[in-house]
């Protein structure tokens, strides 16, 4: 029977993408499919965020609910394998609960862009907060600092320093406010 590896996803409850992926590339050795199930992936982006005044650095998944999987599904023992794996619920593009009929494997393009995300995270040149380009015109709501929960339109950006001069309405006046980017987030 000729191998037909692909990449598929996989649904799991969500939050426990790391769990399943973690799970999935540890036991494949002990169920006997190494050589069908190749490899599993979740792919977390740091993200900084405002918590309590405070900037805290944390890891968000990209894709919450699946984890992406490249194995060979028409093989019954990869199938009994992923019918084993805790907090799944079987592959994207099956009709109904379950593993029984074909999924649907990612088009090349998906597979492409989620192994660049992948690549990309481990080299450590993920989008985060200060990553976000920002336009003149463009609105965008306070999110720390003393003008918390205000909006404004973007008035000047400074790429180099990571800055914005933000337009923002205060007692009926419409007021200039440096901001840096962390402390603004898209409208």
């Amino acid at each position: 029977m000729e191998s037909s590896l692909s990449w598929y996803t996989l649904k799991v409850t969500s939050g426990q993408e790391v769990f399943v992926r973690n799970w999935l590339m540890r036991e494949r050795e002990t169920y006997g499919v190494a050589d069908l199930f190749l490899d599993a992936v979740s792919p977390c982006e740091k993200k900084i965020v405002i918590q309590n005044g405070k900037k805290v650095t944390k890891s968000l998944l990209v894709y919450s609910g699946y984890v992406f999987i490249h194995a060979d599904v028409d093989n019954e023992k990869v199938i009994e394998f992923l019918k084993m794996a805790p907090k799944s619920w079987g592959l994207v593009g099956q009709r109904g609960c379950g593993f029984t009929v074909k999924p649907v494997a990612l088009k090349d393009e998906e597979v492409t862009e989620i192994l660049n995300l992948v690549d990309n995270l481990q080299l450590g040149l993920a989008t985060s907060e200060e990553n976000i380009k920002f336009f003149v015109g463009e609105r965008v709501k306070v999110v720390d600092g003393p003008f918390v929960d205000f909006t404004g339109v973007v008035h000047e950006v400074y790429e180099d320093c990571k800055k914005l001069n933000v337009m923002i309405n205060v007692f009926s006046r419409s007021t200039p406010v440096e901001l840096s980017f962390s402390q603004v987030s898209k409208f």
